[in-house]
């Protein structure tokens, strides 16, 4: 399932940098959340806390396929198309009964992390290799549709094409 975790890792760990200590205090206080009891607006601006400490990480595994990649690597903006995004993924959620996947992300998002800067091999043309720990951190089939019906990875795929990042990747791959 690596193409599932790819296209995890563009809606959700998609600007901010951490030092890596940082990031950990940071999430902490985002796992505490229960994302079954709050509202819309706590659930929008959760995720735009969780956006802007996962950006980083997350575009790490694009500058490992070439440094060259990291002078086109997008700041993470929080925009009104996000905020949109993110209060629809709630509705979806809501509606399913099921914001508590909300709470398992956030809970993985640590691992993640530290996974990303604990592994320097793993970047976008290795996940295959990185399988079995990858599939611990699959996203429910609710979380992935609903995230995949109110449009997350196409922003954050618009963002990093406008960048050249896709581009650039794509042609790298070709070589």
């Amino acid at each position: 399932m690596p193409i599932r975790y790819a296209a995890f890792l563009s809606l959700f760990l998609p600007a901010a940098s951490f030092a890596q200590s940082n990031v950990s205090s940071e999430l902490a206080e985002l796992v505490a959340v229960d994302f079954t009891q709050v509202s819309r607006s706590v659930f929008i601006e959760k995720h735009e806390e969780a956006l802007n400490i996962g950006w980083e990480p997350s575009m790490q595994l694009y500058v490992r396929v070439d440094p060259s990649l990291a002078e086109m690597v997008p700041p993470f903006e929080w925009t009104d198309d996000y905020n949109e995004a993110y209060g629809c993924l709630y509705d979806r959620l809501k509606e399913q009964d099921a914001l508590g996947e909300v709470n398992a992300m956030f809970s993985s998002m640590q691992a993640s992390i530290d996974y990303i800067y604990a592994h320097p091999d793993f970047n976008m043309l290795t996940i295959a290799q990185h399988e079995p720990y990858i599939d611990t951190l699959q996203p429910s089939d609710i979380y992935m549709e609903a995230t995949t019906s109110c449009n997350l990875g196409a922003l954050n795929m618009k963002t990093m094409r406008d960048s050249g990042l896709m581009e650039a990747l794509t042609e790298i791959m070709l070589q």
